[in-house]
């Protein structure tokens, strides 16, 4: 069992891919938070959420560092003091996506700067929010995986019409510490 206190340097960056998690979907996998050396996932299959952080590695390991493989998480508890995740077994040998094939590459894309801004600054939320709309033209993305992004990421990469919209917390993708996928939603009418 992993549990992270206020306080506690992890407990942001655990936040934030924690909101991507599916909540009891069939795809039981999409419930889980994806954890690897150096970054911690998690997808619902509509939006991912990464942070790059150095995962701990202690008496209470997170990661096995005498293996090479993943591990998976529970979300037990998130709330505003603490975060508990208690890590499962993958004895069903399923995998979880392939995350390197999900993030799009910048290569091409328009960049937008959104802004960061504070969990209850609605205002900047929305002001960003309207920027990304209308730099999409034809589609648009859910609000609410929009504003759990905006705490954290303030720049939105943008493909063609319809292809999913890459979000990070710094004009340089590749030195990002915080990184969201979200697919659009339909066009708009």
């Amino acid at each position: 069992m992993i549990k992270l206190e206020k306080g506690n340097t992890s407990i942001d960056p655990v936040r934030f891919v924690a909101q991507a998690t599916a909540v009891k979907d069939i795809r039981y996998y999409l419930n889980l938070v994806h954890v690897e050396p150096e970054r911690i996932v998690a997808t619902d299959g509509h939006r991912l959420h990464i942070a790059h952080v150095e995962v701990p590695v202690n008496g209470d390991s997170w990661y096995p560092h005498d293996s090479g493989d993943a591990r998976h998480y529970t979300m037990e508890k998130n709330n505003k003091t603490a975060v508990t995740m208690a890590p499962i077994d993958n004895e069903s040998g399923a995998n979880y996506p392939d995350i390197n094939r999900v993030i799009p590459d910048t290569t091409g894309r328009t960049i937008v700067e959104l802004g960061t801004c504070k969990a209850k600054d609605w205002q900047k939320i929305s002001c960003g929010y309207t920027a990304l709309i209308r730099a999409m033209s034809d589609y648009t993305v859910n609000f609410d995986y929009y504003a759990q992004v905006a705490t954290h990421c303030g720049y939105a990469w943008l493909g063609a019409a319809g292809e999913s919209i890459l979000f990070t917390d710094t004009a340089v993708a590749s030195e990002a510490k915080y990184t969201a996928v979200i697919m659009p939603m339909g066009r708009i009418s």
